[in-house]
């Protein structure tokens, strides 16, 4: 029986699709590399991001190269994201709908912290949320460890939680700390990659509001 849902951030819950692909473009202009389509960038994206960089070309074997492309990454997408990017459709009645049937929302997310705190402060859905856990700095790591530890610090049982996210890295996290993965398809990685996992797939949040209800 499912009593709690935790949900991804990027690509999940907020389509900040076009403007990271848009900012992932002017680094590929600044390092000198062929751009890619967006075809390519949800087939391909993954983390941990340094390991992505490397897949497609960027020269970040040095930890300063990709402190200095994470700092321009951080710092376009701060100022832009507010402006171009959006919840997705459906999203708040489905949120609005689980909580009022009583089941516990967490997110689990390699944004940084303060910048989550502020992006759920100025959409209005931070009161959906019981909790979150999320990145202590500007490098969206992975989130298997401090997701474990959220879990074990507010004494959660893993096989009473989903989560919901748009990677094949979300499907791996969940996997790791015990929770059933639901994939989302209008998010950072393309529906064929996300075919290549043996998960649940929703295309909405009508449909995985349907899920939950199934389980």
């Amino acid at each position: 029986m499912i009593k709690n849902i935790f949900f991804d951030f990027n690509g999940t819950i907020l389509d900040d699709l076009q403007v990271c692909f848009e900012i992932e473009s002017e680094m590929f202009e600044m390092e000198g590399l062929p751009q890619i389509t967006l075809e390519f960038y949800k087939d391909n994206f993954s983390f941990p991001v340094r390991e992505y960089y490397k897949k497609v070309g960027f020269d970040v074997i040095n930890d300063e190269d990709y402190d200095r492309l994470a700092k321009y990454f951080f710092n376009e997408y701060t100022k832009r994201q507010a402006a171009e990017s959006k919840l997705y459709d459906g999203l708040i009645e489905c949120l609005s709908k689980l909580k009022n049937d009583g089941y516990k929302l967490f997110i689990l997310t390699a944004t940084e912290r303060k910048l989550l705190v502020e992006q759920l402060k100025y959409l209005g859905i931070a009161e959906f949320f019981d909790g979150f856990a999320a990145c202590d700095d500007i490098h969206a790591g992975g989130k298997i460890e401090y997701g474990r530890e959220f879990i074990k610090e507010n004494k959660l049982d893993p096989k009473e939680s989903i989560m919901i996210g748009d990677c094949i890295h979300d499907y791996e996290v969940a996997n790791e700390i015990g929770l059933k993965p639901v994939l989302f398809s209008q998010g950072h990685n393309s529906l064929k990659l996300l075919k290549t996992v043996n998960a649940p797939i929703v295309n909405s949040y009508e449909e995985f509001y349907e899920f939950v209800k199934k389980h």
